[in-house]
């Protein structure tokens, strides 16, 4: 792989102390080699919300695994045949910034129940990837990317790291730079001093100053990242300003460094990237896959990634014989395939249109012929009928829903519910983006699905889900009337209500901060502090604290009770009043 140029060439003069950054002179000499270090649980994280609703037939998620996949492939793409991918993951541990500061992160939302099966899931199939992965007791994943960041420069290697935490910038240099999680740009020492008016020397000193509120670092009270910036530029390094707050102008800020001097000097700790980790580094052994074949299909097939299992030669994907053919009256009453320009069918429009027969599949050309397929036909054949019933209704056609492969799937298993699970589960290919292939998928599930009913199933699909599509579809497209002002007041009832509900469990519990939302806190407090009998576990072998984990405990102590209610009213207030 030849070299590649720098991507980073900050053009910004040396200037005095306190007035500027210098460019740092390279430490050694590229070898032309690559190293990508990814942060798995940000990653994890961001995948999970990324692709919502995805799930195996049997009702496993799978969003974030599957997110998580398709970007290291991209990834892995990208290697040259020296170059290596390295993914780091935070120990389930305690790391020792939690034991110098007790509330280190203590603000942070508690992970969502499934996603923490699913990370145990990618761990399992980066390892049968042959991906080189790390996690270490009690450090971060930050400091083994910046251990590994650096030593990798050292050895000549260009370095990238792919996260969403900004304090890797301080990590960047000349041989290193930052990508997000889903784009491509990368963030070098100019485009860091470009956005936020500081060298990457400064990144420690600009986020004591201003704090992070995502990992509960103080900071200094009254300091936002403008004054921080200023400060900096006029007067260098935090150091120095520490050492002379009575000359530091203006006078106003000095003193809130002042007064939040100790959270400040803290904050520079907790906030600095450990770059000395006591770990192996070895990129060219990391440059090696060994993919562990049999475990990989395996796993693929258990999450039902059938377009992965095809891409990696593990299975066939099926082909179809459907001419390609102009549109004719012949296509009236066939299997619809369909794309919005947005998820709501009340104010989507239809970009794409094509219709599927026995063999032939035809797509609309302009807007005429689509008002043509609207106005003659009488049965919509398509993945979720409805809406599209509800789309062509609002733009004035009397038409009703026909067959639904997506209501055939959910009749036959209530966990099978998108156009991508069903897909996959009766195997006819992955759900495509373009209303052609759709329309031919559909065609075939309308094909597959209904010799797989039961007797009951039938009845049921035929005399109740079909028919209901017409009303749920008048309910949509016309509305219903809401008293809001009687919904406001009803939730902030229940919000009073939850206050009450969280002071109790606190003051029985004798901790003021308790997290009712937290997983772990409320699994403490329960078997831990108050040594009730554990039930059920988690995937991850934790002590469950759901709803149905909780419910045979809830006479063996009052807080049982409290914290059972306080979620049924939480998820009242914020699943249906707040949002109405």
């Amino acid at each position: 792989m030849p070299e590649q140029d720098s991507l980073f060439t900050p053009e910004v003069n040396g200037q005095d102390k306190g007035t500027g950054p210098e460019k740092p002179s390279p430490k050694t000499s590229a070898n032309g080699n690559k190293v990508i270090i990814i942060d798995g649980h940000a990653l994890a994280y961001r995948s999970y919300f990324a692709f919502q609703n995805l799930s195996t037939s049997k009702g496993v998620a799978t969003n974030a695994v599957y997110g998580f996949l398709r970007l290291i492939q991209r990834i892995l793409k990208e290697e040259g045949d020296n170059d290596a991918t390295i993914i780091t993951f935070d120990a389930p541990a305690k790391t020792f910034r939690h034991e110098q500061y007790e509330a280190y992160k203590a603000g942070r939302a508690a992970a969502p129940d499934d996603l923490h099966p699913q990370i145990e899931t990618i761990k399992k199939l980066v390892r049968y990837m042959g991906i080189f992965q790390i996690e270490q007791a009690g450090l971060e994943a930050d400091d083994l990317i910046g251990t590994i960041a650096k030593r990798c420069e050292e050895k000549g290697y260009h370095v990238e790291i792919v996260t969403s935490d900004r304090d890797s910038y301080q990590l960047v240099s000349d041989m290193i730079c930052v990508r997000g999680l889903d784009k491509t740009d990368r963030y070098g020492p100019k485009e860091v001093f470009e956005k936020y008016g500081v060298t990457v020397e400064q990144w420690t000193d600009f986020r004591a100053l201003t704090g992070d509120a995502s990992d509960n670092i103080p900071g200094a009270k009254g300091i936002g990242p403008k004054t921080a910036q200023k400060l900096l530029e006029k007067y260098g390094s935090l150091e120095y300003i520490l050492a002379n707050l009575d000359t530091i102008e203006p006078k106003a800020q000095a003193k809130k460094i002042q007064e939040s001097l100790e959270d400040v000097k803290f904050s520079k700790q907790l906030s600095a990237i450990i770059t000395d980790a006591p770990i192996d580094v070895n990129p060219e052994g990391w440059a090696i896959h060994e993919m562990d074949k049999e475990n990989l299909k395996n796993l693929l097939t258990e999450l039902e990634f059938t377009s992965v299992l095809r891409e990696l030669s593990f299975v066939e994907a099926p082909t179809y014989e459907y001419k390609s053919v102009p549109w004719g009256t012949s296509f009236y009453s066939g299997a619809v395939g369909y794309v919005f320009s947005d998820i709501n069918p009340m104010t989507a429009e239809v970009t794409e249109l094509a219709v599927a027969t026995t063999d032939s599949v035809a797509s609309v050309k302009d807007n005429e012929e689509k008002q043509d397929f609207f106005r003659n036909a009488k049965e919509l054949h398509a993945a979720d009928a409805k809406a599209l019933t509800v789309y062509a209704r609002r733009s004035g056609f009397e038409v009703i829903p026909g067959d639904d492969p997506i209501l055939m799937a959910y009749v036959l298993d209530p966990n099978t519910a998108t156009p991508e699970t069903v897909a996959r589960k009766y195997e006819v290919g992955e759900w495509p983006k373009d209303a052609g292939p759709r329309a031919i998928i559909t065609a075939e599930l309308l094909k597959t699905l209904p010799s797989k009913f039961t007797d009951l199933q039938k009845e049921l699909y035929e005399s109740l889900e079909k028919p209901l599509q017409s009303v749920l579809a008048d309910m949509e497209q016309k509305g219903i009337t809401i008293d809001s002002e009687l919904l406001h007041q009803q939730s902030t009832t229940l919000n009073a209500q939850l206050n009450a509900l969280e002071d109790n469990v606190r003051t029985i519990a004798e901790n003021p901060k308790l997290n009712l939302n937290s997983r772990d806190q409320v699994a403490d407090l329960l078997f831990t502090k108050l040594n009730l009998q554990a039930g059920k576990k988690t995937t991850t072998g934790k002590q469950s604290t759901s709803v149905q984990a909780l419910e045979p405990l809830r006479d063996t102590h009052p807080i049982v009770a409290m914290i059972l209610d306080y979620r049924e009213l939480s998820k009242l207030k914020g699943t249906y009043l707040d949002p109405l």
